[in-house]
């Protein structure tokens, strides 16, 4: 049984957590659906986990005054969280080794704010010592580094010190083995290029890069209109129905006759059509018993109860630039077929994956 010591604690029953896992803290809530895996250890003076929130195996957090972690949102395997307090929106996700902390943790300005539906990848370091603000829809990918102070050499000697807090505004991507030094404000819109070390605050919407990173463009978005939206999103969806046959999904009409696609899963056919509303691309799925979801890509809003087959068509969006967030459903890919059949003899025989 998970050990839980809490002054006062609200625990959904159908929240799942391992037997190994460990809590600690004053005040507790656990929402609905939450799933805590093994070897986990949380600390913290309030700990606030919502509704479908997932904490992998290994993953361990020190929050001294509070950890609150979004609906949805998932603390992959062996994450490490240090700070006075973790504020984390919905819809996060992390992968493997990723690192909260660093040298000045236990500060007062420890602080990481999280918006909606951002990710950090596998290897990327924040660093606490100031307060970190990132906003909606960002990304640190792959060994990415934020900091929030430098010194080392003797500062009377005249050597640079430096403490300051970050911010990342909402749309900002950091690619891989990026540096984000003290004091830096990425607005909005923000691409920082592969291997970057970012020492200035950028412009909105520009692609910077370099050591140290310049502007390279000052407004990286082209041109759209209404018929540029429609071909983007047709050239995604035809992209998206060549992997279908991976996945052990069949493709009755590939031929996007008026923006049309057929396909069948299971012992269902569904129907899936482009068109405009008001000028916004709009994907409409349809089943024999009627619409089961409808994508409007402009409000980036979904409606409908959704299907495996919509489902996986929102991830593959997602993954192309087009994410469209939903507090009630986590993005569920379709596992190719050959991967599923191997999960499913793993089950059967008992043996874990390497």
């Amino acid at each position: 049984m998970a050990t839980v010591t809490a002054d006062t604690s609200t625990i959904d029953p159908s929240a799942r957590i391992d037997s190994s896992a460990r809590i600690v803290c004053r005040d507790l809530c656990i929402e609905e659906g939450v799933r805590i895996g093994a070897n986990v250890k949380l600390l913290g003076t309030r700990i606030h986990l919502r509704e479908g929130a997932q904490i992998r195996d290994g993953a361990e957090v020190t929050a001294i005054e509070e950890l609150t972690l979004g609906p949805r949102s998932v603390l992959g395997l062996g994450f490490r969280g240090s700070a006075r307090a973790l504020r984390i929106g919905g819809a996060f996700w992390s992968t493997n080794r990723v690192l909260v902390g660093g040298g000045g943790w236990q500060g007062p300005d420890s602080i990481l704010t999280v918006g909606e539906g951002t990710s950090f990848f596998d290897g990327s370091f924040v660093n606490v010592s100031e307060h970190v603000t990132i906003g909606d829809g960002c990304a640190l990918s792959a060994d990415t580094t934020v900091l929030t102070h430098g010194c080392w050499q003797p500062v009377l000697d005249g050597f640079p010190y430096l403490f300051a807090p970050v911010v990342m505004e909402s749309d900002v991507v950091i690619f891989v083995k990026s540096v984000v030094l003290p004091g830096v404000t990425l607005r909005r819109g923000t691409t920082v290029a592969a291997g970057s070390v970012v020492t200035k605050s950028s412009p909105p919407n520009s692609l910077i890069g370099g050591v140290p990173a310049r502007v390279i463009r000052e407004d990286n978005r082209r041109p759209m209109d209404e018929e540029s939206r429609l071909e983007l999103v047709r050239k995604v969806v035809e992209r998206w129905i060549e992997t279908l046959d991976w996945k052990g999904v069949q493709v009755v009409d590939a031929s996007g006759s008026n923006d049309e696609w057929v396909v069948a899963w299971q012992r269902s056919v569904e129907r899936l059509r482009l068109h405009s509303v008001t000028g916004r691309p709009v994907l409409t799925v349809t089943a024999a018993a009627g619409e089961v979801d409808r994508m409007d890509l402009g409000a980036m809003k979904c409606e409908g109860p959704g299907s495996e087959i919509s489902e996986d068509l929102r991830d593959w969006l997602r993954r192309n630039g087009i994410k469209i967030l939903s507090a009630d459903r986590p993005y569920r890919p379709l596992r190719p077929a050959m991967l599923a059949e191997l999960t499913e003899l793993d089950r059967q025989t008992g043996v874990k994956n390497p």
